[in-house]
């Protein structure tokens, strides 16, 4: 389960780089953060993994909320979104179970009760830690492909 919600969330974040739509940004930065939610979820308190996804999704939403209403209508291609994340999610789950053997990859990622926050920074949790940093990373990049579309106001239709 953890695996899938890792593949799946390494899908979404390569198909947030086709997207030109701030609704289908936003949709799918929604789905990335719950989906590395769930990861944390297993990995440590749920109560973590709830204080990382409401900070997360504030942030971004009222960030997104501000990009939407500035941004002109514009039609949503959902058809060509959902197939890019079908074939994206299939292709990284096949190399991944080609590539990985699930009985050294599944061996640190255990269930821990007490959780540590220090602990986040252990050897056992670096890939979901790089994970994070990725998803942040891919984040800005997408914001600030959103701000140098036009390289001059944001709004230039008024």
């Amino acid at each position: 389960m953890m695996m899938m919600s890792l593949i799946l969330s390494l899908s979404l974040i390569i198909t947030a780089l086709t997207l030109s739509s701030p609704i289908l940004m936003a949709f799918n930065i929604m789905l990335t953060a719950l989906s590395l939610v769930v990861n944390v979820s297993f990995m440590a308190s749920s109560w973590y993994s709830m204080m990382i996804f409401l900070i997360y999704i504030g942030a971004m939403l009222v960030m997104f909320a501000y990009f939407v209403a500035i941004t002109p209508n514009q039609g949503i291609k959902s058809k060509t979104y959902i197939f890019t994340l079908l074939v994206t999610y299939v292709t990284i789950y096949l190399v991944s179970n080609m590539m990985i053997n699930d009985s050294t990859m599944m061996e640190p990622l255990t269930i821990n009760t007490n959780f540590d926050a220090t602990e986040m920074y252990n050897i056992n949790f670096m890939p979901m830690f790089i994970m994070l940093i990725l998803v942040l990373l891919f984040m800005m990049l997408i914001v600030v492909k959103l701000v140098y579309t036009s390289k001059g106001p944001l709004r230039p239709f008024m």
